[in-house]
C-alpha cells in the first residue's frame, strides 16, 4: 500500500507527503487530521514517511548514505526524538521523516505535530508565521484569536454565534501571497486528535484572507484595544515561538541564525500590514461584538448579506 497527499500553501508552495507499507497508515491518519486528499502532479518539497530503521542514538549513516549525491555531507539537519527522526539537507528537495508506529495516541499526535516543522520553516523563508491561535471566519474574512493554552481560545470559539464559523481552535499558519496580502490556514488541534475527537480535524488547505489578529486576555468584562505596531510585532513573534517550542522546547537554539532573524522580521512585517488588538473577554459577555466593531471601523466591512469586502 502506498499513499501520497498534497498540502498547498497560499505562498505558492505545494508539499507532497508520501508513504509506503505500514507507514501509509500513519500518513492516512495525518491526512485525515489535516483534511488532505490524495494528490498527484507538481510538488515543491517532498516529505517521505518511513518506519524508524534504527534505535535512538544509533549511527545515522545507513539512512543518509542513500543520498550520497549530496555534495556537502556536513550540512545535514537531523532532528531526533525518541520515536521520530527528521532528516533534511538544503540541497535535497526530499525530507525524510522516520516514525515509530508502536506508540500510543498521544505520542502519535506529537509525531504529526513535528512533521509540520519543515512546513513552518519554509513559511519563515516566505514571510510567513505559524501562530498559536484559533482561526475563525465571518463574511469570508479570517480573524485570529491568539493566546497561550488556557487563555480561552476554545471557549471563545464555542461561544461564537452564527454567522461566525470556526476553522480551527488552536493553531494556524499565516502566509503572504504573491499579491502581498496575508492569508491564514487552519491547522489541527493536536490535543483533540490524540483523544480521538473529530473536532480537532480541519481543512488545512482552505485558507481565508486575514483581517485582524486579537490577542486574548481573560477579564471580568469585554474590551478591545488596538495595539501599537511594536507591541503587535512582539506579540506575533511570541505566538510563533510558542508553536515552534511545542515541537522543540529549545527553539531557536540549534537553528541557523537566519531562522531567528526571519521570525522577527516576519512578525514586524505582519504587524505593519495586519491590524492587531488586545481583546479582554469575559465568560458571559458578547465579545464578538467588540471584534465586529473593530472590523467595521477598519477597512474590513460587512454588507447586509454578511459578505466581507475591502
Amino acid at each position: 500500500m502506498s499513499l501520497k497527499v498534497h498540502l498547498t500553501v497560499d505562498h505558492d508552495a505545494v508539499w507532497a507527503f508520501e508513504a509506503d507499507g505500514a507507514a501509509a497508515g500513519w500518513l492516512a491518519e495525518f491526512a485525515s487530521a489535516m483534511g488532505l486528499s490524495p494528490g498527484e502532479g507538481r510538488a515543491d518539497r517532498h516529505v517521505q514517511i518511513e518506519l524508524m530503521s534504527r534505535k535512538p542514538g544509533e549511527f545515522f549513516g545507513p539512512v543518509v548514505r542513500r543520498y550520497a549525491q549530496a555534495p556537502t555531507a556536513g550540512a545535514w539537519r537531523i532532528r531526533e526524538y525518541a520515536d521520530q527522526v527528521l532528516f533534511e539537507h538544503p540541497e535535497i528537495r526530499e525530507i525524510l521523516c522516520e516514525v515509530a508506529l508502536d506508540v500510543n495516541g498521544q505520542a502519535r499526535s506529537r509525531q504529526m505535530r513535528r512533521a509540520l516543522m519543515p512546513v513552518y520553516l519554509e513559511a519563515l523563508k516566505r514571510v510567513g508565521l505559524p501562530l498559536h491561535g484559533a482561526l475563525v471566519e465571518i463574511g469570508g474574512s479570517g480573524v485570529i484569536l491568539a493566546g497561550r493554552s488556557g487563555e480561552g481560545k476554545s471557549t471563545a470559539c464555542r461561544r461564537l454565534p452564527h454567522p461566525w464559523r470556526v476553522r480551527g481552535d488552536d493553531l494556524c499558519l499565516v502566509v503572504r501571497g504573491g499579491d502581498g496580502n496575508y492569508r491564514a490556514h487552519p491547522l489541527p488541534t493536536w490535543s483533540s486528535i490524540r483523544k480521538g475527537c473529530e473536532s480537532g480535524r480541519c481543512r488545512s488547505e482552505a485558507s481565508v484572507p486575514l483581517a485582524a489578529v486579537f490577542f486574548l486576555a481573560q477579564s471580568p468584562g469585554d474590551e478591545c484595544l488596538e495595539l501599537k505596531k511594536s507591541a503587535a510585532a512582539i506579540s506575533l513573534a511570541g505566538s510563533a515561538i510558542e508553536v515552534f517550542r511545542s515541537i522543540d522546547f529549545g527553539f531557536p537554539n540549534g537553528e541557523d541564525a537566519s531562522v531567528k532573524k526571519a521570525l522577527y522580521h516576519n512578525a514586524a512585517a505582519a504587524a505593519l500590514a495586519i491590524p492587531a488588538y488586545r481583546l479582554r473577554l469575559s465568560l458571559t459577555g458578547l465579545f464578538w461584538e467588540k471584534i465586529e466593531g473593530a472590523l467595521e471601523e477598519g477597512d474590513w466591512l460587512l454588507d447586509e448579506r454578511g459578505t466581507g469586502f475591502q
